[in-house]
């Protein structure tokens, strides 16, 4: 078995395996990987389709900024990496690290972690992928003609900031649909990894009895034949 060390008085056997948080989430990750894909399959995906749903919301919205402002194929490009692309690798990177690792170890509330989840993912979605794409928009639709950017100055920026609000209000039904979509999947993902960690725990506790029972009969059959 491998323990986690979680202070310098925890109790453990002494030969016990002492890894760090991270060293037993790759560690237990390994073994979600050669066991039934068909049990382990929300740890090892769960982060992809949290990617994906980032992904598609993010393009949905910057779409229908530059729709609003007829960019057509203007500066599609130079929109859609940083604000459709980046939130979607910063959310596949967010949900591995701070989400299924802490479901992996079993160290943390359901209820906190889907807190967390949903956060992210408000911030990638709306914050990164709606108010980013909105101040990009402008900008290039300030470049076509079809937006004059306020002057640079103080009363300049809050207008500018008020524009990029109101071009978010006037998409905000979907802002409301996204979010109530986004904590319903996460809860889900968060609810599936969890049975599967569940599961796999069983699986190894089962596999560490057979070893043990197996290395007796053997212990005990050699003795017999001398």
């Amino acid at each position: 078995m491998v323990f986690v060390q979680k202070s310098s008085r925890y109790e453990m056997p002494p030969d016990a395996i002492v890894l760090t948080p991270r060293e037993a989430a790759k560690y237990q990750f390994e073994n979600f990987e050669r066991l039934n894909k068909s049990v382990t399959w929300p740890v090892l995906y769960g982060r992809k389709v949290i990617a994906i749903s980032v992904l598609v919301q993010s393009s949905y919205l910057l779409m229908r900024f530059r729709t609003r402002y007829r960019l057509g194929n203007y500066g599609l490009l130079s929109t859609s990496l940083p604000f459709c692309a980046a939130p979607t690798l910063m959310s596949a990177a967010f949900q591995e690290s701070f989400i299924t690792e802490k479901v992996i170890l079993q160290n943390e509330c359901s209820v906190c972690l889907h807190t967390n989840s949903v956060l992210a993912l408000a911030f990638f979605t709306h914050i990164v992928g709606g108010a980013g794409g909105a101040m990009a928009t402008l900008y290039y639709a300030h470049n076509k003609g079809t937006y004059t950017l306020p002057p640079r100055s103080g009363s300049g920026l809050l207008k500018f900031g008020k524009d990029v609000f109101n071009l978010n209000r006037r998409f905000s039904n979907y802002h409301w649909i996204f979010l109530a979509f986004n904590i319903l999947l996460s809860g889900t993902v968060i609810a599936l990894q969890e049975r599967a960690t569940r599961q796999v725990t069983e699986i190894l506790e089962q596999e560490d009895y057979d070893r043990v029972k197996e290395s007796y009969l053997r212990s005990k059959q050699r003795r017999y034949n001398v």
